[in-house]
């Protein structure tokens, strides 16, 4: 059976437009090749239709959920053959009505605001630990202002980690300093049913989000699971629940306990991942369906992904790294002293080219006179197909900009991550792609 990849926030699909069920499967005769399950579509077989993304697919056959399409170049190339067939206008997307809808404030107040927001919240024990065993130092650590953001219901924790403000306490502390009337504009912030202005979010690591000048911009969150829908406790061997009499210790990794078979992780649906946004915005989706588009958290505003710009005030912008993630990046430039650009993920380089503010990212960078760029996804990319895949994408799309592109590469027994690596102390080799 083929590889899987789903439409996600970051890569909508094609035909549909939308970020959720439809999906990305490997040809299982030819490798690398993907054939695209739009399961909102039912596209009559031979019909062409341009997507999106500006290319051309061929309805293929249908399913029991909608359309199986295949990338017009692709299937030329498969099959040697012109692929003719009738081409079809996309049924325009319904319009919708937007309903306080709010941006976010300038990169120089939401500086201002976020670093208030982390200068008055504590780093638990509990977080400085997993920090300094991941081969941060306490220097890398206040440099960055990285800080705790607390649960929704304190009382659900251990008195060692009820001592930080409340969210709406937090609000209150950062708008009284900074003589605020409002935190409109501000991902993270909304105003809450009795009238006061809050922060939303699962709790964890607050990890800053720097842009091109070194301005916080955004936030993003390192899970911690200690808001996991249990009643956490603490003992001389750590944090835990208990489940039908039986201990799970709650970690950085997630809920796990021991059986006879090993250590087991329990899942929840609501922690899949390990990073999120520092957004308030969600889609109220019955509005949606009576042609409204309206944020469930009053005055909210939508963080979305971007990407970080890691880098000290003397480095040369000669040499630029690109890598997976903004607490790889921090560290990496940390060890290396050289620029990294965090991206939220491996198949958001396409951000690199989308004007914000009037320049792309790659504009900004042969500005500052970068030549190279070094990609260093991780290391897993010699079994993750989708990994390597978007690596080559990537290059593809630097050497098209006229960047002379480079690979990191070390073996995944000394480290997954870049930053897995530098933490124990060796390098990796650089080669250039062709």
């Amino acid at each position: 059976m083929g590889r899987i990849i789903k439409v996600s926030k970051t890569s909508h699909c094609p035909i549909c437009n939308k970020p959720d069920y439809c999906f990305w499967k490997e040809r299982e005769k030819d490798p690398d090749m993907f054939n695209l399950y739009c399961n909102r579509t039912s596209e009559a077989i031979g019909n062409i239709v341009t997507g999106t993304d500006g290319k051309e697919y061929v309805s293929i056959y249908l399913n029991t959920r909608g359309t199986v399409f295949e990338a017009v170049d692709q299937r030329e190339e498969r099959s040697k053959q012109k692929v003719e067939g009738t081409k079809v206008q996309q049924p325009s997307m319904k319009t919708h009505c937007v309903i306080d809808s709010i941006n976010p404030l300038p990169n120089e107040q939401l500086d201002e605001i976020y670093r208030c927001i982390m200068n008055h919240l504590p780093l638990y024990k509990f977080h400085a630990k997993y920090l300094l065993k991941e081969g941060w130092d306490m220097e890398l650590i206040l440099n960055n202002g990285i800080c705790s953001f607390p649960v929704e219901n304190k009382k659900k924790l251990p008195s060692s980690l009820q001592n930080i403000p409340s969210r709406e306490e937090l609000a209150k502390i950062v708008m009284k300093e900074l003589s605020l009337k409002s935190l409109a504009g501000v991902p993270g912030a909304y105003l809450s049913e009795s009238g006061k202005w809050s922060f939303i979010g699962k709790s964890g690591i607050i990890f800053p989000v720097y842009d091109e000048n070194g301005l916080i911009y955004r936030i993003r969150t390192r899970l911690d699971y200690l808001d996991l829908p249990v009643k956490i406790k603490e003992d001389d061997y750590g944090l835990f629940y208990e489940d039908a009499g039986e201990r799970v210790d709650v970690t950085m990794s997630g809920a796990r306990k021991k059986t006879k078979n090993g250590v087991v992780y329990v899942k929840f649906s609501s922690h899949e991942g390990k990073y999120r946004n520092f957004s308030s915005y969600a889609l109220n989706e019955d509005a949606y369906k009576s042609g409204f588009i309206e944020n469930v958290f009053h005055k909210g505003c939508e963080a979305k992904n971007q990407l970080l710009f890691a880098f000290h005030p003397g480095n040369s912008w000669e040499t630029v790294w690109i890598i997976e993630g903004e607490k790889k990046a921090i560290f990496s430039n940390h060890v290396l002293n050289q620029p990294f650009i965090g991206l939220s993920g491996v198949n958001d380089f396409g951000r690199l080219i989308k004007p914000r503010n009037g320049k792309t990212t790659l504009e900004i960078l042969k500005e500052r006179g970068t030549k190279r760029c070094i990609i260093a996804y991780d290391a897993d990319r010699y079994h993750n197909s989708a990994v390597m895949m978007f690596m080559n994408n990537l290059a593809e799309m630097l050497n098209s900009n006229n960047f002379d592109v480079f690979i990191a590469d070390w073996n995944e027994n000394d480290g997954k991550g870049l930053d897995d690596l530098l933490s124990a102390g060796k390098l990796p080799q650089i080669y250039q792609h062709n």
